[in-house]
C-alpha cells in the first residue's frame, strides 16, 4: 500500500515488558506466558520486516534510546531521510 513507508521497530527488554504487563494487571504474574507472548509478537514483526527493503526500516532497542539518545535518534533520522541535527 505504501511502498516508500519507513518503519521504526522499538524492541524493549523482555524483563521490562513483563514488569509493565504485571503492573497493568496484578493477575498477570505468569512469567512463562508473558515470555511466550513477547517472543511471539517479536517473531511476527521480524517476519513482516523481511518483506520491507533494508533502507526503509530500522530496529532499535528501547534501552539504547534511553542510554544513548543522540546516536539512536541519528540512526533513525538517517533511515527516515531527515538531515543532520
Amino acid at each position: 500500500m505504501f511502498p516508500d513507508a519507513k518503519f521504526i521497530h522499538i524492541v524493549r527488554d523482555g524483563r521490562d515488558v513483563f514488569d509493565s504487563w504485571r503492573k497493568m494487571n496484578s493477575f498477570n504474574d505468569n512469567v512463562a506466558a508473558a515470555a511466550l507472548d513477547w517472543r511471539y509478537k517479536l517473531f511476527r514483526i521480524e517476519k513482516s520486516f523481511k518483506k520491507i527493503p533494508e533502507e526503509n526500516k530500522i530496529t532499535i532497542r528501547y534501552e539504547d534510546l534511553l542510554e544513548n539518545p543522540e546516536n539512536t535518534i541519528k540512526s533513525i533520522c538517517s533511515v527516515i531521510g531527515i538531515g543532520r541535527l
